[in-house]
């Protein structure tokens, strides 16, 4: 497993993938509440597909995490996704997607320099 660790609003923030041969799932949670509100999974070259959970609004950023990820490694991803923070203002929430693409594009930097093995990976990058 390769975790990536940061805070926002003093509050984790996780990245979390598991190597399935060549291809990856990833968990990205965090905030208040950690959950799963929404599923995306991307075949590259092909069509990707995503499911959310009523009412819950990271179907678009879990897609295109996987869309990303699954793009730049040439391999199958699934990205489930749920982050919530209470009484989060639209500025706050484009600082949040910030920082989940700054570890979609950490992950992605690692795993084309090879920077971890197949055993546990763990780093923190940001604190803000």
């Amino acid at each position: 497993m390769i975790h990536y660790n940061t805070q926002f609003l003093d509050k984790p923030i996780t990245f979390i993938a598991v190597s399935h041969g060549k291809d990856y799932a990833i968990s990205v949670m965090g905030g208040d509440k950690f959950h799963i509100g929404a599923i995306a999974i991307c075949i590259p070259g092909s069509v990707s597909s995503v499911s959310s959970v009523s009412g819950h609004k990271e179907e678009a950023l879990a897609l295109q995490l996987a869309s990303g990820i699954s793009c730049a490694l040439n391999c199958v991803i699934s990205v489930s996704m749920g982050i919530h923070f209470d009484n989060i203002t639209a500025s706050q929430i484009d600082d949040l997607i910030s920082i989940v693409n700054t570890l979609k594009d950490g992950f992605i930097d690692d795993c084309k320099k090879g920077s971890f093995s197949t055993t546990d990976f763990s780093i923190d990058i940001l604190n803000t």
